[in-house]
């Protein structure tokens, strides 16, 4: 499977902001604070998801909210992504 784009709708300091991934090999590069890390993690909250159920977060799941949940936002946290599988068939999640 390869992951073709990755959309912070509203992730950390990243608001409706595509990143486009190419075929092979996407190196991310900038300055420091230029949303690096925040990439990283929204690629990975969009591939896996996060925990939701009752009661406390655990402290990694805290801590990655912390971060992460959208700076001007924070009730509105959605970042997506499209894979596409092997046979070619891409699916908007």
């Amino acid at each position: 499977m390869r992951i073709e784009k990755v959309t912070a709708h509203a992730f950390g300091p990243l608001a409706g902001e595509t990143l486009a991934l190419a075929p092979g090999m996407t190196v991310v590069c900038g300055e420091n604070e230029a949303a690096k890390s925040s990439w990283h993690a929204a690629v990975y909250a969009a591939l896996c998801g996060r925990r939701r159920g009752r009661g406390r977060l655990n402290k990694d799941d805290q801590e990655f909210s912390d971060l992460h949940r959208p700076w001007d936002r924070p009730e509105e946290w959605v970042v997506s992504s499209r894979p596409r599988a092997p046979c070619g068939r891409a699916v908007e999640q």
